[in-house]
């Protein structure tokens, strides 16, 4: 068993949602685990994903053969294929390279003969690599001298959805038309598909009314709820609820607990819980109840609504019902903690987690990281970071972002720039404010040259600095008397100045009595139309006394 972790927070008040979690440990068959067991649950001389010896054995040929670099081992094989065979192993191989080698191998066998069915499976393989522009190649070369059916076109045009090129899809769809095949109803859910991962849903809309009116390719519950999830991740939930009921009613195609989910999701990310609620209820009266995504989504709601009771009842409900949390559930329960400040709860059912053998992923660190750096915890929370690297979890601008902010806010600058150098190390580069705030807190203290090395560094790594990284470092630079060197950093502003940079100067000019100087500074600033403010005013109080200035200037008269 992992560690478990600890922090000064200790171990808090989650006992009672901890409690409940441990029951769901003690539940035989649980309804989001039932299909799912870790055993071979009665394999009936198979092996893994339900596949045949001599299934198995070729595809641990093939991927042995590719790592080896020499496929002579085919040779040898004396399997007597079938199609169903071939079918079966290419649907396992992950490489397109592969899945063709070993297409090709099987056409050279004798008594072997490839059909449409293999021939579909090849394609299918090359699209889910991601090599849709080979599988088309293939396609029109046509090796085997196959027919193509609306199967081999949709296949292909899954592939171009899914690469969202749809100016390929599309003529694809269109040279279906040509070549007499109707598009089904498969076909319509996957160009719907395509385009709502796109962001383009008022044409997924318009394409959806086209197949209204064509009997062969009545949309179905996948076109359905494709369209009604890309509605609601457009937050034009009311026009969802418009097409779930344009659903219902129109009969023979009943809601799913996709359908549902989408609806649930919509709603709660506009805040409206009792919506929301009344879909689970309608579902319930369809003879679908809510599942585990369900409830992870209506506890992330709540929590982010600070309703952090009612979140842990839904989870205790969840868990009532059968569910078992995942490790979704389990990061919403974790953020919502952490965002009440209830940071010792959110440890412990951290704790839980890792003993139940969940391992905690990216968004899991990340958060309990955020919450011990707010709750003034660095060195735990360091602790922790270092933990998720060692067990193979990468951080990412999430994860380092709150260390380096805590760390510059405590004043132990040097840690902050070691992170900083670690994370650059890994290719993740800091974000403009990460910069910024280390900058300042360099320039702050004196030590304004290791600030131009940051700032530097920012340039280097394609990072914009912005007006506030440029004001920090010319204010660091001023502090130290050195106000040439700001005057430079100024001149060579990849952006406009504006009040704080002005206002800037003109005290640091002031404070080395170059007046004349922040006068003038002050002119132009007031010619590119900046209004001065009480600081300004204050900056210049020296300077006209000195220049024997009278104070009129001072409003521009």
């Amino acid at each position: 068993m992992r560690r478990r972790f600890s922090s000064s927070s200790g171990n808090g008040g989650s006992g009672g949602v901890v409690e409940v979690i441990r029951r769901t440990a003690a539940n035989g068959a649980h309804k989001n685990g039932k299909n799912g067991s870790n055993g071979n649950g009665g394999n009936n001389g198979g092996s893994r994903n339900g596949r045949s010896g001599e299934e198995e054995a070729l595809v641990k040929l093939m991927e042995e053969s590719q790592v080896a670099g020499n496929y002579a081992a085919l040779g040898e094989s004396s399997t007597n294929l079938t199609p169903r065979t071939v079918t079966r192993v290419l649907r396992e191989l992950t490489s397109s390279s592969l899945a063709l080698r070993f297409f090709r191998w099987s056409q050279q066998q004798p008594r072997f003969l490839h059909n449409t069915f293999t021939w579909n499976t090849l394609l299918a393989a090359m699209v889910r690599a991601g090599s849709h522009n080979q599988a088309l190649q293939l396609f029109r070369e046509n090796p085997c001298q196959l027919p193509a059916s609306s199967v081999t076109y949709n296949v292909l045009i899954r592939g171009f959805c899914n690469a969202s090129d749809l100016d390929a899809a599309f003529s694809l769809l269109r040279e279906m038309d040509v070549e007499g095949m109707q598009c089904n109803d498969r076909t319509t859910s996957i160009i719907l598909q395509g385009l709502c991962r796109c962001g383009r849903v008022a044409q997924a809309l318009e394409h959806f009314d086209a197949s209204l009116e064509l009997a062969h390719a009545q949309p179905d519950v996948v076109s359905y709820t494709t369209l009604i999830n890309g509605l609601c991740k457009l937050g034009r939930v009311d026009a969802a609820f418009d097409l779930f009921r344009k659903m219902v009613a129109a009969g023979g195609c009943r809601p799913n607990a996709f359908t549902y989910n989408a609806l649930v999701d919509g709603l709660c990310k506009q805040d409206r819980l009792d919506a929301a609620r009344a879909v689970i209820t309608e579902a319930r009266k369809r003879d679908f109840a809510p599942d585990v995504v369900t409830y992870n989504t209506l506890m992330a709601a709540l929590f982010q609504l600070g309703r952090v009771d009612e979140a842990l009842a839904t989870f205790t409900q969840m868990t009532e019902e059968g569910y078992v949390p995942t490790l979704v559930s389990f990061n919403a329960i974790i953020t919502g903690l952490c965002r009440a400040r209830r940071l010792a709860d959110a440890l412990e059912v951290f704790n839980e987690m890792i003993d139940r053998d969940f391992h905690p992923n990216l968004v899991t660190y990340s958060v309990v990281i955020d919450g011990l750096c707010k709750s003034d915890q660095l060195d735990e929370a360091q602790q922790l970071l270092d933990r998720m690297v060692s067990e193979g979890c990468r951080p990412d601008l999430v994860a380092y972002t709150p260390l380096v902010l805590g760390f510059s806010a405590a004043g132990r600058l040097d840690s902050a720039l070691g992170l900083l150098r670690r994370m650059v190390s890994q290719g993740c580069i800091p974000d403009v404010v990460t910069y910024t705030v280390v900058i300042d807190k360099l320039c702050k203290v004196g030590r304004v040259d290791d600030a131009h090395e940051i700032f530097r560094e920012l340039v280097a790594n394609k990072c914009s600095p912005n007006v506030v990284t440029y004001s920090a470092l010319i204010g660091g630079y001023c502090r130290a008397s050195r106000v040439d060197e700001g005057g430079k950093v100024m001149r060579e502003m990849a952006c406009r100045p504006n009040v704080v940079t002005y206002n800037t100067m003109i005290w640091g000019l002031s404070m080395v009595d170059r007046n004349e100087e922040a006068y003038g500074m002050f002119r132009e600033m007031s010619e590119c139309g900046f209004v001065p403010d009480a600081r300004t005013y204050r900056g210049l109080k020296r300077a006209l006394r000195m220049i024997d200035q009278p104070p009129h200037v001072l409003t521009g008269a």
